[in-house]
């Protein structure tokens, strides 16, 4: 970083990679006494608030100006700057974690299947450090369907100790309705969900399906295939008339409530190829006008005080030995720094194209270890 640094930060900046040519690089985010900004920071920023970095350069100085654009973001803000740890074991062990919040998409698997040694990894930080695993998903499904998905994948069920999704959150605030901004919302909805994914049940909990955005008290949001009828099943429609459609019902009713039961904008879809999330519809409905943007999930922060009180209940009450782990740095470093957390950026997942990694994954052994 250019500029002096500053009395209550410290800059650690180490770059170590695998014969696979893998790195990890992590924000830190543990909050402290807030030190003046740093001098001499460009005046450029990206969505999360940091320095973009340039193409130029080999792929050590590419990887170095990223973790240089988070320690912009976070420098003022009295955080500890980002360094590289070789594997998850050196995570655990020099940052004294005992619970570890886990994103799915992009570190555990890539969608379709685990990522090389994952499985490995888990069993072994549970085995011998005794790390309490909480998986953090934007998924829109509800806990135990999650854990069902990763369970056929080969995440056995005690691999983890608690599974936290924005979607279960939504459909216990919408079934209870106790607090805003479940309590002022209507009970017609129009649903955007998944088709060929398999659509997002809404029984029993009260509400009656609209075929018509304008005939809705709210819209609800969980998936990006298609809208539910209100004789039954889901019409298909493409993403692009689905967000042409979010648009003009901005346009038109400003004012109708909408719930993002998943904010991510993209996610791993199989290899490195992505796909558009209702994140990116929810941004679409706001960026045209909405003005009761709902989002539920990371980086926002509900979803982050259950998983501390998830954390606190399985006998880690310290926030300072909990680590956030994610792949987006505008989902997972963002919304944990938002909430206090250390977190770890997982190279390989839905920034893999932009940090231009190799191709290779890890082996597995060394992902383990």
């Amino acid at each position: 970083l250019r500029g002096p640094r500053q009395a209550a930060t410290r800059m650690q900046r180490s770059l170590r990679t695998s014969a696979a040519g893998d790195a990890v690089a992590t924000l830190a985010a543990r909050r402290r006494t807030a030190p003046a900004r740093a001098r001499g920071h460009g005046s450029a920023r990206t969505e999360t608030g940091a320095a973009p970095a340039r193409r130029s350069g080999g792929s050590g100085r590419r990887l170095r100006r990223v973790c240089m654009a988070m320690a912009n973001a976070t420098a003022g803000e009295g955080c500890e700057l980002p360094r590289t740890w070789s594997g998850m074991d050196d995570v655990v062990v020099s940052g004294g974690y005992r619970a570890l919040l886990l994103d799915q998409f992009g570190v555990l698997h890539d969608g379709k299947v685990p990522y090389p040694g994952a499985i490995e990894c888990l069993r072994s930080l549970r085995s011998r450090h005794g790390v309490k695993t909480v998986l953090i998903s934007n998924s829109s499904r509800r806990a135990a369907l999650t854990a069902r998905s990763l369970a056929a994948m080969g995440f056995d069920e005690d691999l983890f100790d608690a599974v936290v999704t924005s979607g279960e959150l939504v459909h216990q605030g919408l079934e209870q309705r106790t607090a805003a901004p479940w309590d002022s919302l209507g009970r017609r909805v129009f649903h955007v969900t998944w088709s060929a994914r398999g659509t997002i049940s809404l029984d029993g909990l009260g509400l009656t399906v609209v075929d018509s955005i304008g005939d809705a008290d709210f819209v609800l949001l969980h998936g990006v295939e298609g809208v539910a009828e209100s004789k039954g099943g889901v019409r298909e429609v493409p993403y692009v008339e689905l967000e042409a459609m979010l648009r003009d019902a901005a346009k038109s009713r400003p004012d109708v409530p909408l719930v993002c039961a998943n904010p991510d904008f993209e996610t791993v879809a199989g290899g490195r190829a992505v796909k558009a999330m209702p994140g990116a519809l929810a941004k679409a409905y706001k960026d045209a006008g909405g003005t009761r943007v709902v989002l539920v999930g990371k980086p926002e922060p509900l979803i982050y005080s259950r998983c501390v009180e998830t954390a606190a209940a399985l006998g880690v009450a310290d926030a300072k030995e909990i680590a956030a782990v994610g792949d987006s740095l505008h989902h997972d470093i963002g919304g944990a720094a938002g909430a206090g957390i250390d977190s770890v950026l997982v190279a390989c997942g839905i920034h893999a194209d932009k940090l231009r990694r190799e191709s290779e994954p890890p082996e597995s052994a060394r992902v383990a270890e």
